[in-house]
């Protein structure tokens, strides 16, 4: 087991939108497949100066392209809105960002168009419920979500996005008893997404596998009294990682898994602690970097004026970068 230990401050920014938002062909003729040769990474997030205020209709959001390199900021656009949610996701097809935030239980889907605007889409047909693990297939042409129900009834949706709006197609009803921290993630080429679900009785997490067109969730491992966090496809190597936390000791590990059994292939002790209610985490296959974003532990307290960003070298020991950020950081996503 290798561990991970701070070895240089980055700057790190928030700020302007950079990729354009074309509507497309609504019946694409080919797949637009994530390419393994190319390798050219943005990365895309959202911020708010204190999460505590989230759910105040007066908190301003920043939405964009996030910057791991620059020492700037250049913010264009940003939005007054409440809720927050872990994991955005890029649409290759639309060429936007998309994430949901939701008010006192009532989603809304956020889309960033070509200018960096953000888009308000309510849920079509009003009803209390939040959306975790959004993410775009390339293979489907089609983004997915776990809708969860104020009845604690959990299921796994299409996101159909109209002009205004969005509404759901339900595909299967997930294992009852799950919390509020589902990931997931997509293997472009062959369309098959994973899907990571944690649960509280008992505790644990169980990963699940899906074939576009089938109406059924694969459970492929699990794991007792841990936690599985932040999914994500290695297009490279064809394996899975993500982090896991051990709740005995509250450890946090970067996994390697295979993406056929959920075997965990390797684990490395990441060194710092993660708020797995404000987190987000996406893999940067061109620099081989698994980065994640998590309020500070200041004081035993989780302090939510204050985020850290990681980038931890995804194979290799000894290598990880950090830097310090006011406010917090969520829905890291990459788009090559």
């Amino acid at each position: 087991m290798r561990t991970f230990f701070s070895a240089a401050l980055i700057a790190a920014f928030f700020g302007l939108i950079v990729a354009s938002c074309s509507k497309g062909s609504s019946n694409p003729t080919t797949n637009p497949v994530d390419s393994s040769t190319v390798c050219n990474a943005s990365f895309y997030a959202y911020s708010a100066r204190c999460l505590d205020t989230g759910y105040g209709p007066y908190t301003r959001w920043q939405y964009g392209s996030f910057n791991l390199t620059g020492a700037t900021i250049n913010m264009q656009d940003s939005l007054k809105m409440p809720g927050y949610n872990n994991q955005g996701t890029y649409n290759s097809h639309t060429y936007c960002y998309y994430v949901f935030t939701d008010s006192v239980g009532i989603p809304v889907l956020l889309k960033i168009d070509n200018s960096g605007v953000v888009t308000r889409k309510p849920l079509a047909t009003f009803t209390q419920a939040r959306f975790e693990a959004l993410v775009y297939n390339s293979y489907s042409n089609k983004m997915y979500a776990v809708k969860k129900g104020i009845t604690f009834t959990d299921t796994f949706v299409v996101i159909n996005e109209g002009t205004s709006d969005f509404t759901t197609t339900n595909i299967v009803q997930t294992p009852l008893g799950a919390t509020r921290l589902a990931s997931s993630t997509v293997n472009q080429v062959d369309g098959t997404l994973f899907l990571a679900m944690n649960y509280t009785s008992p505790t644990g997490y169980k990963l699940f596998t899906y074939t576009p067109g089938t109406t059924v969730l694969n459970q492929i491992a699990s794991g007792n009294n841990q936690f599985l966090l932040g999914i994500r496809h290695n297009k490279q190597d064809k394996q899975l990682y993500g982090i896991q936390q051990t709740l005995a000791t509250n450890g946090s590990y970067l996994v390697k898994m295979n993406a056929t059994t959920g075997a965990q292939a390797d684990a490395d002790t990441l060194g710092f602690d993660i708020d797995r209610d404000r987190y987000s985490a996406c893999l940067d296959v061109c620099d081989n970097k698994f980065i994640i974003s998590t309020t500070k532990m200041v004081g035993g307290l989780w302090d939510t004026a204050q985020t850290a960003v990681y980038q931890v070298n995804a194979t290799t020991a000894g290598g990880m970068q950090y830097t310090d950020k006011t406010g917090i950081i969520m829905g890291l996503e990459v788009r090559y």
